[in-house]
């Protein structure tokens, strides 16, 4: 089957990758590589981590990346768009970037209250939220958990708003630095201690 889409998620720490036929189908996937961070500092950069883990996909389809990979720190920065945005929006602003391996399509980033009090960014989540809403879904608050957790509300088909949350990286603190932390023991998932712990957060405070 050929493929017609090459699509990377490539966040600070994470890679993953699809390859797509016409209609949207994932023909294969790559659940593991190298996140910016780490390909910025291997001999070859971003270049020489793309033919590392997608060397036999690479010159069957377009490529196209989100995430990270467009910030500062990334393989080349884009500029941030202003909300509303859209599918529309986000292909109209593809950044295409070359380098030895022909043009890789770069998705930019999306800015929130850019001119007011508390202007927020947001790399790669805009592009999952997008992509729901071109599958049908027109509205509806959205949560994407991480290191720093994002709050987004959808209307009309369209990212309208979002706020970030320091969650992810504020666990990490307390429970790597912290004397909070110093009970915690690796173990599996307990659904019953986290439905305890959501039931804690929701309770009223004295």
């Amino acid at each position: 089957m050929s493929a017609a889409l090459i699509g990377i998620d490539w966040g600070t720490s994470s890679f993953r990758a699809w390859r797509m036929d016409r209609d949207g189908a994932v023909i294969d996937s790559v659940a593991e590589g190298p996140g910016i961070l780490a390909a910025a500092a291997r001999p070859g950069g971003f270049e020489a981590a793309l033919q590392e883990v997608l060397g036999p996909w690479l010159g069957s389809a377009p490529i196209i990346a989100s995430g990270m990979v467009t910030s500062r720190n990334g393989w080349a920065e884009t500029p941030y768009l202003p909300l509303p945005l859209d599918a529309a929006a986000l292909a109209g602003a593809l950044h295409p970037h070359r380098c030895g391996l022909g043009v890789v399509h770069l998705v930019t980033g999306a800015v929130s209250d850019p001119d007011g009090p508390a202007p927020d960014v947001m790399r790669g989540e805009e592009t999952e939220i997008v992509g729901h809403l071109a599958d049908g879904a027109g509205e509806g608050l959205f949560v994407l958990p991480g290191t720093h957790s994002k709050w987004a509300r959808a209307e009309a088909g369209r990212l309208v708003g979002f706020r970030t949350a320091m969650t992810g990286e504020l666990f990490q603190l307390l429970r790597d630095g912290s004397i909070l932390g110093r009970p915690a023991r690796p173990g599996p998932f307990s659904a019953e201690g986290f439905a305890r712990g959501l039931e804690a957060g929701r309770a009223p405070q004295d």
